[in-house]
């Protein structure tokens, strides 16, 4: 027994402990939930966050800012410099030896003018190139039909041959088997070929101007090519005379790796270029349907007998052939290597000799610069195949650059030379065009070296290009693709198959099923292997980014953190790693997607999920990179004058061990000591300039000349330089290059725009994977922002007039669309399915049934999403919480009207939406109806089109009057402000928008019934016949006055048409419709009044805080009222709960303390806070939310809406994108008003008279619909001038009150005489007294509905347009209608 009962207290211990321990740890989960959320959005001033700043600091003037901007052209480059190179340079190098300072400036203008034209072609030409063909600009709707082709479905419209190269995709064709299929197929091929032949002219018509400017920069790289080979030319021309030097020719014996460097740069953007252009199939068939629409157009004109001559016709067909010539049948590579240099250098030397300008060459300001210096005595140059230290030269550099780039493909610098591919293959070309190339012809016999030196020169180049085509083929492997735009590729093996055979034939031999062939088995196998290799990759370069960014970064840059040396050491160290970082995870995830699409191999979902953390790796390191932005500033300059120091302190040791040193000693010639010194000094004065682009590339240059020469290489250099001396410098150099531009490398590097091409693939299944997993819900804000990157790319584009209201228009509402399918929707669905089950967990009857949620709901943790703080979504602002709570808030909203009694169930959802996913979801409940609720608003809009012919309209009392004739009822129903507020306190105020769409589509309905009425060729004729004679009578300067007897006759004209089914003429019907318009008019106008009645009945009830009021004073009053109610509440502890929104938190500092200006009432406020006692925090709240009911209260009752603009606007905006023609007839209707008052009129006095009547079962008193409906049509019609130009009830009431006169003449006369006429006189008497009172009272009613459409048009030209919503929507429902029918 003792035994049992320890071991039930040890059981009950235990229990409790856990209970214990488990709130413990709840307790601890949330206080390491609060902050976690306080410290990622600290108000920190130092903290620094690229989603949410407006603002950044740039750092330094780099080749990629203002020097050579994407909207700054090249020859305008030199607007943006403080300096030309001359002056960088300085004049004591100028006077020490100006030949040799002629030659450096000319190579640096050369140099810096190639990474001009290079960023040129990568910034503003190869984008948008990529851009041309891409289909799917906003084809998320077609989404659901591109779902079955699974993962391996591409971004273009299903063409997964975009892009790729013909060999690789030759025996791709997979066509579907059936044979019904294969002719769907082409049916719906044929019904698109209109479409895509009328989107590739227009594209094509606009694609011109960049074209255009294609060409011309073709241009001009023909020109600074050809001016950097005659730069060449003229130091290694071995018969040049040493002129007054004596010695070797400058830069003889130096290796130019900066000048070689932007010479096959910008050889590489033209291969760039040439590729994106030739393998875009959409450009050339847009030239050629263009071309086919000019011919066929001529064809026309002669076949059609034109006089004239189409003189623009022919020369836009001039153009097009230019054009397609120049740019796509021929190759801009060889345009560009294949040029008559010799010619070109035979002019350009003529041109130096005369001092002229080159008369072939249109050269810039720094082109001119570059022109080659030479002696009045120079002989004729030889032709360039016959230079043979410039071939030497050329091959040693070309073996160079292979051999580094073959070291480096093992290393982790391969990601950064892989680019240089294109420049390899660009450098070969010029190699191939300039010593293979045949003589040109030249006017006189060909004088200089023997034809010997041009042989050996072709055998050394021969030889260069097999041993690099052998290279080529081994690097098929590593190497298979090139990224260039987009998804275009270069592939190196294809490319030097079709430009080098003989070469490639003479390495290999013939390849083995072919050159195809082997590039798409590389393709395949790198693809596999990628493929496997990738998780694992992505997992490393995690820790390696976490490492970096969350320890190394936050390590190293404090706030305060000092400029000492180890701190610049390590920041410099740590910019580099996040840029190396980076650009390796970016190649890779480019590159595998790459490989999958040429491959045509379908992604796996683990390698999309891989490929997401992927670009998340990109984006977590610009955002470390942008928090630290303040200390990077602060330390910008610093960090560049220590590595200046340190680079000024090398060359400052060189310097003094040149000048200690004897000159032509050591086996050093006296000019190539002259030449270091005198670099070396103007090296040091460099770095002293600021530092821009020009003087990077003079730097650079310098460098070159001082430490990478030939002698250097040699045993007998080694004791003055050595080889760790000039490494140290270089490396120095290259760390100020970094610093100097890692701020403008970063956001190419980090940029996931490549996305672009495969967002219909990958986008929905990134924001699938961020719903599925919970623990991604954090990086929502990274996603949309890497899905933000491609705002540049789509920018770019040239081939649509204006790419923000197409493109990245349809982009931004295909990734919202994306968003809100793919996470917001299932989010909202399921939190919505969690918050039943947890309500109705308990069946009710039956106990034993218990609803449990399942494992996988229990261990999702959704309030990651409904906690997320609101995040950039491109120029707006995106809150997954407020979009869930709308979606609930709609959602219990619109079944608790249809089940008013759940609504006790939905409070509960409502709680628990609060207390688990702290969401807001706004009061569903209901109030049920009271005795006098009357008719129902609901009923009334489901029938709008009874109760207008069932009800008439009084204008002055607001009510509508049921008709006697249409009920066997002794009592009639009404309806007044008073109903219409009751039915909106049960519905809500929801329901009034509800109304005026219904009231606007009935009215669309019934203006179609009314258009076809005038547009009847009976009542046209009458009326443009009434229509010209008030035209010919403006026109006589004579009165345009209505005649009565023209409105009787024209009654009498209409009756001859017959009568309707139910005995009644068609005029009368149509007074019928426009009182019935009137009546839905005058409910419109009721729904305003009975909502502003609604919420003032409402503000009834609010409380006004002037208890604080001292004896009675009106100053104290005023006073009291203008303070809200909170700040009359002493605030009790706070308690700490999750924060959900910044808009939601309260501080104690905001709330107002209860006091005056004089401290008169100090005593009186003390005491009312003593009397109160401390409230909690929650009935603060409470209070604060009444303050803000209050408010909105107060604003609504002092501003409601005003639908009759409204409706004049949407109905006025159909009316004028319709055709003119279509509703010409309608302003024809103010001739027929006349007509149809009289009619009003007859039918008014006879509906009073049956109420004289003994049983008074029918008639009405009044009916008010027929003045509003007319008024409205007529302001609408804009015929309310020309009607009050008729002065109808000027001359009707005129003709009464004569009649009158004349009656009452009469009445006397029989009166005095004693006429038996007398009962006759008095009764025609009567009657027309009550037609002029009718008339006039009818008038009275235009007139007060005139006031009310004056009002409506002032308000409408002043009113938001965010407040005519209502009819707009509505606007655009009908217009779906009428498309679906």
């Amino acid at each position: 027994m003792d035994s049992h009962y320890s071991t039930q207290v040890r059981q009950e211990e235990a229990h409790a402990l856990h209970a214990q321990l488990s709130a413990f740890v709840d307790r601890h989960e949330q206080r390491l939930f609060d902050a976690q959320q306080h410290l990622r959005h600290p108000t920190d001033a130092t903290y620094w966050s690229r989603h949410r700043d407006v603002v950044m600091v740039q750092l330094a003037d780099t080749p990629y800012h203002t020097s050579f901007g994407a909207h700054h052209q090249p020859r305008q480059r030199q607007a943006y410099q403080l300096s030309s190179i001359a002056d960088l340079l300085g004049s004591s190098m100028a006077n020490a030896d100006p030949l040799f300072f002629r030659f450096l400036v000319a190579l640096v203008s050369l140099s810096a003018e190639m990474q001009a034209l290079s960023d040129e072609a990568r910034r503003c030409y190869a984008p948008p190139l990529a851009l041309v063909g891409d289909d799917n600009e906003n084809c998320y709707q077609r989404r659901s039909t591109d779902r079955g082709k699974g993962l391996g479905s591409r971004g273009n419209n299903g063409d997964i041959r975009r892009g790729a190269h013909p060999a690789m995709n030759a025996d791709g064709d997979s066509g579907p088997s059936s044979l019904q299929h294969r002719q769907q197929l082409l049916k719906q091929q044929e019904q698109e070929e209109i479409l895509d032949e009328e989107r590739l002219l227009h594209s094509a018509g606009t694609l011109l101007a960049l074209l255009q400017d294609i060409w011309l920069w073709r241009q001009r790289v023909q020109e600074v090519v050809a001016h950097a080979l005659f730069q060449l030319a003229s130091i290694y021309h071995d018969t040049r005379s040493r002129g007054s030097r004596g010695e070797s020719p400058p830069l003889l014996g130096v290796r130019l790796t900066s000048f070689w460097d932007s010479l096959s740069d910008l050889l590489g953007a033209v291969l760039l270029v040439e590729e994106v252009l030739h393998q875009n199939p959409s450009i050339r068939d847009g030239l050629e349907i263009m071309q086919r629409i000019l011919a066929q157009q001529q064809l026309d004109a002669k076949r059609d007998d034109v006089a004239g001559s189409d003189d623009d016709g022919e020369l836009m067909r001039l153009l097009l052939e230019k054009l397609r010539i120049d740019l796509l049948d021929c190759s801009l590579l060889t345009s560009v290597t294949a040029q008559r240099f010799d010619q070109l250098f035979d002019a350009s030397l003529a041109a130096c000799e005369q001092g002229e300008r080159i008369p072939i060459v249109a050269a810039s300001s720094t082109q001119r610069d570059a022109t080659p210096a030479k002696s009045a005595a120079t002989p004729k140059p030889p032709p360039f195949r016959e230079y043979t230290a410039l071939c030497e030269e050329f091959i040693a550099v070309l073996t160079g650059w292979c051999d580094d780039f073959e070291a480096t493909l093992a290393s982790p610098r391969a990601v950064e030379h892989k680019s240089s591919l294109a420049a390899l293959c660009g450098l070969c070309c010029l190699l191939k065009g300039l010593f293979l190339s045949p003589p040109p012809a030249r006017g006189e016999p060909a004088t200089g070296p023997t034809p010997a030196v041009a042989a050996t020169a072709s055998k050394l180049v021969t030889a260069t290009l097999v041993h690099v085509s052998k290279r080529i083929v081994a690097w098929q492997s590593i190497v298979p693709l090139l990224p260039l735009q987009g998804l275009y590729a270069l592939c190196p093996l294809l490319w030097w198959r079709r430009t080098f055979p003989a070469e490639l034939s003479a390495a290999v031999g013939t390849l083995k099923d072919g050159a195809g062939a082997l590039v798409h088995r590389t393709v395949v196998e790198a693809c596999q292997s990628s493929a496997s290799q990738f998780l694992s990759n992505i997992s490393q370069w995690t820790q390696q980014v976490d490492r970096w960014t969350e320890v190394e970064m936050q390590s190293a840059l404090p706030i305060d953190a000092p400029l000492c040396r180890l701190f610049i050491q390590r920041t410099v160290l740590l910019i580099q790693q996040g840029v190396a970082l980076s650009r390796t995870v970016q190649d890779g995830v480019l590159q595998l997607l790459l490989l999958h699409h040429h491959a045509e191999s379908a992604l796996t979902v683990s390698i999309v999920h891989g490929v997401l953390r992927g670009v998340l790796l990109m984006q977590r390191i610009a955002d470390a990179y942008h928090s630290k932005m303040g200390i990077l500033a602060t330390a910008q300059a610093a960090l560049v004058q220590s590595i200046a120091y340190v680079l000024e302190k090398h060359l400052y040791n060189l310097f003094t061990r040149t000048c200690s040193s004897r000159p032509g000693t050591a086996g050093v010639p006296m000019a190539v000591a002259q030449e270091q010194l005198l670099t070396l000094q103007g090296a040091l004065h460099v770095l002293h300039k600021p530092f821009t682009a020009d003087t990077l590339a003079c730097l650079g240059l310098l460098l070159d000349v001082a430490l990478n020469r030939e002698e250097m290489h040699q045993s007998k250099a080694s004791s003055r330089i050595t080889k760790q001396e000039r490494d140290d410098a270089f490396i120095a150099l290259a760390q100020l290059k970094a610093m100097l531009t890692y701020q403008q490398t970063l956001p190419c590097i980090t940029s996931s725009s490549f996305l672009f091409f495969h967002r219909e693939t990958l986008y929905p299944l990134f924001l699938r994977y961020c719903y599925e997993d919970t623990l991604v819900a954090v990086s929502l804000p990274q996603i949309v922002s890497a899905m933000g990157d491609c705002r540049l790319l789509i920018m770019s584009a040239r081939h649509v007039r204006n790419p923000s209201e197409t493109l990245l228009r349809d982009y931004v509402e295909f990734v919202r669309d994306c968003v809100h399918h793919e996470l917001v929707q299932p989010l909202c669905t399921e939190i919505e399915n969690q918050l039943r089950l947890r309500t109705h967990d308990a069946v009710l009857g039956q106990p034993y049934r218990v609803l449990l949620l399942s494992a996988d709901a229990v261990e999702r943790d959704l309030t990651r999403y409904t906690l997320l703080q609101p995040f950039r979504f491109f120029d707006e602002w995106m809150h997954v919480a407020a979009q869930i709570e709308h979606y609930l808030s709609t959602q219990f909203y619109n079944l608790n009207a249809l089940m008013p009694n759940d609504w006790k169930t939905y409070e509960e959802m409502r709680s628990l939406a609060l207390r688990i996913y702290h969401l807001r979801i706004a009061d569903s409940h209901l109030p049920s109806c009271i005795l006098d609720q009357g008719l129902d608003i609901l009923v009334i809009t489901e029938n709008i089109q009874q109760f207008v012919v069932y009800y008439t309209y009084n204008l002055n009392e607001q009510v509508f009057i049921q008709r006697p004739s249409l009920t066997p009822s002794k009592h009639l129903h009404t309806l007044s402000t008073r109903h219409i507020a009751n039915s909106i306190r049960t519905h809500g105020i929801g329901v009034m928008n509800t109304a005026v769409n219904h009231v606007y589509k009935y009215l669309l309905k019934k203006m179609v019934v009314l258009s076809h009425f005038l547009h009847d060729d009976y009542v046209r004729s009458h009326l443009l016949k009434d229509a010209r004679v008030v035209r010919q009578r403006k026109e006589q300067q004579q009165s345009v006055k209505y005649p009565v007897e023209q409105a009787e006759q024209l009654i009498r004209e209409m009756d001859r048409l017959g009568v309707s089914h139910d005995g009644v003429s068609f005029l009368e019907k149509a007074r019928q419709l426009i009182s019935e318009m009137g009546n839905a008019l005058g409910f419109m106008r009721m729904m305003r009044s009975g909502g502003l009645r609604a919420v003032a009945e409402g503000a009834r009830f609010v409380p006004l805080p002037t208890t604080a009021v001292s004896n009675g004073s009106a100053k104290g009053a005023s006073a009291a009222v203008g303070v809200p109610l909170s700040a009359y509440m002493v605030h009790g502890p706070r308690v700490s709960r999750p924060l959900r929104k910044s808009d939601d938190s309260t501080d104690d500092e905001g709330r107002v303390e209860v006091g005056t200006q004089d401290g008169s009432d100090d005593e009186d406020c003390d005491t009312m806070q003593r009397r109160q006692p401390n409230l909690r925090r929650s009935t603060v709240d409470a209070v604060a939310n009444l303050d803000r009911v209050v408010h909105s209260m107060l604003e609504q009752l002092s501003d409601g809406s005003q639908y009759y603009p409204l409706l004049l606007d949407a109905i006025g905006r159909r009316l004028r994108h319709s055709l003119a023609e279509r509703y010409a007839h309608l302003h024809l209707l103010y001739l027929l008003v006349p007509a149809l008052a009289n009619l009003q009129v007859a039918y008014t006095i006879q509906e009073k008279e049956k109420l004289l009547k003994k049983h008074k079962e029918e008639g009405v008193f009044s009916d008010d619909g027929f003045a509003v409906g007319t008024t409205f049509l007529l302001v609408l019609f804009r015929a309310y001038d020309p009607f009050d130009a008729l002065h109808w009830f000027e001359n009707k009431k005129t003709q009464y009150r004569g009649r009158l006169e004349a009656v009452q003449a009469a009445l006397s006369a029989a009166t005095a005489s004693g006429s038996p006429e007398f009962d006759n006189f008095h009764l025609t008497f009567s009657t027309l007294q009550t037609h002029l009172k009718e008339y006039t009272g009818l008038e009275n009613a235009f007139t007060s509905s005139r006031r009310f459409f004056d009002t409506a048009l002032s308000s409408s030209s002043a009113s938001d347009p965010s407040r005519r919503r209502h009819t707009q929507e509505a606007s655009r429902e009908e217009d779906e209608e009428e498309n679906g029918k």
